[in-house]
């Protein structure tokens, strides 16, 4: 009769070989067993591929990635793979390409398979590879750009701004007072234009209004008035210069001039008799009176 150890350990032997052979799988080795199947391809940069990550032909997964090893030489890939499909393995050549490249947009990669017409090949070989990943492409379309040529103006510039801001950061501080009073004195030019907007309205509707009436005047009419009025005057001053009429003789004769002063002359004299003698001229008045 079986006792309980036996059974413990077939259940531990299978369970180790369970593990075993899951944790092959995971790595994507499906045939543990058998080393047929299993090759090597040479790439100078991987672009984030990863163990387990399939390979594939035509949209068909045909072998998964086993392993990644790395070269320090001359910092390489080499990455081990297997390939599950017999009428694949029977087509695969030396000439075959294994292309690196993206899995949608998530940023998971597949490697390609190429086949192509040539030499035979034997399990353990190492094969072409290529990468044709979005960082691959970013990489050989930006190869001898030198970024430090972009890089340095930026952080001139940045520094420039950092020392603008400090700069005018020290002066708001320093002028503190003056920017306060600026903006108080704002503050009340705003508050006096919004308690003056009626004034302001008013003076716009009179000066609109005195543009109204202006263009309601005919400037052609006024001006004919005005002309014939400088005409007029024009043939007055012409007679007084020629002499014609009683203004003109009395602005262009001597005689009515000397007569004028004359008669000034009289009065002044009459003026300081009376200063003089004002008694006289009082005695006439009351003979007048009597």
């Amino acid at each position: 009769m079986l006792n309980k150890e036996f059974f413990l350990g077939i259940i531990c032997l299978v369970a180790g070989i369970a593990l075993f052979f899951g944790i092959k799988f995971l790595s994507g080795d499906n045939n543990p067993l058998f080393n047929n199947n299993k090759f090597y391809v040479k790439y100078d940069n991987i672009d984030g591929l990863e163990k387990s990550n399939d390979i594939t032909i035509n949209g068909g997964v045909i072998g998964q990635v086993t392993d990644l090893i790395l070269i320090p030489s001359n910092n390489s890939w080499l990455v081990e793979l297997t390939i599950d499909e017999p009428k694949v393995l029977g087509q695969l050549t030396k000439q075959s390409l294994f292309e690196i490249q993206d899995d949608g947009f998530l940023g998971t990669k597949i490697i390609l398979l190429k086949l192509a017409p040539g030499d035979k090949v034997f399990p353990g070989d190492t094969l072409n590879g290529s990468s044709n990943g979005l960082m691959s492409q970013f990489s050989r379309q930006f190869d001898g750009f030198d970024i430090q040529q972009v890089v340095s103006p930026i952080l001139e510039l940045l520094e420039k701004i950092t020392t603008l801001t400090n700069d005018i950061d020290r002066i708001i501080v320093s002028n503190e007072k003056n920017v306060n009073g600026i903006i108080s004195n704002s503050e009340n030019i705003v508050k006096s234009l919004s308690k003056n907007a009626k004034n302001f309205n008013n003076l716009i509707n009179n000066l609109s209004d005195f543009s109204n009436e202006l263009s309601s005047f005919s400037l052609p009419e006024i001006s004919v008035n005005l002309n014939n009025d400088l005409k007029k005057l024009n043939s007055i001053l012409n007679k007084i210069d020629q002499g014609n009429g009683s203004v003109a003789k009395a602005i262009n004769s001597d005689d009515l001039i000397e007569e004028f002063e004359a008669t000034l002359k009289s009065i002044k004299s009459l003026v300081e008799d009376f200063e003089k003698n004002p008694k006289k001229y009082f005695k006439e008045i009351k003979l007048l009176r009597k």
